[in-house]
């Protein structure tokens, strides 16, 4: 009994027929010489943080998805610089206000010690706050998002994504050194 699929082949939306065309001339492939495709590395997040709640719902939207592995978590941009070097994170997350060393302070000193991708993370940074706003990109931050905050499922969700697809675009970005003004 031939098996079912001897009769024809189904590839998404197009059939062939073994009627129109004639069997292949190559040798049939090996198993040993199938080698899966190489299986992307995660993004490594170092997150900067002060806030208790805040830390927690970005470190349980990171770990929603296996494209991002938090490498590192720190409270102020002090201990972020203390991290860096042992960590080497592909992308910093950063909320703007924090002490000792503020957003500002802490993309300042990563553009020009450790330079990397920055996604800075507040809600005190606003579209109409251009001071800070253009103070932090002219630091080298590669983008400005408001924290996910509470509120309904479908409105997380889609602030999820967005940050998600930040951090993915973030990720392959390539940036120079920035020396300190």
């Amino acid at each position: 009994m031939r098996p079912f699929y001897s009769q024809f082949l189904t590839i998404d939306s197009f059939t062939i027929h073994p009627s129109t065309h004639p069997p292949s001339t190559h040798p049939p492939i090996h198993p040993s010489t199938i080698h899966p495709s190489p299986i992307m590395a995660p993004t490594k997040v170092l997150i900067v943080e002060d806030s208790p709640v805040a830390m927690e719902v970005l470190q349980r939207l990171f770990k929603s998805t296996p494209e991002i592995e938090i490498v590192g978590v720190a409270r102020n941009g002090q201990e972020a610089l203390a991290m860096i070097p042992r960590l080497n994170p592909t992308v910093i997350c950063t909320d703007f206000h924090m002490e000792p060393i503020d957003g500002l302070e802490l993309t300042k000193q990563v553009m020009a010690n450790f330079p990397r991708p920055i996604l800075v993370l507040s809600n005190s940074v606003k579209s109409d706050d251009t001071k800070n706003v253009f103070a932090l990109l002219q630091a080298g931050a590669s983008d400005i998002y408001p924290k996910p905050m509470g509120g309904d499922y479908a409105e997380y969700e889609a602030v999820k994504q967005k940050i998600l697809s930040k951090i993915k675009l973030l990720a392959g970005m390539t940036v120079k050194a920035r020396p300190i003004k």
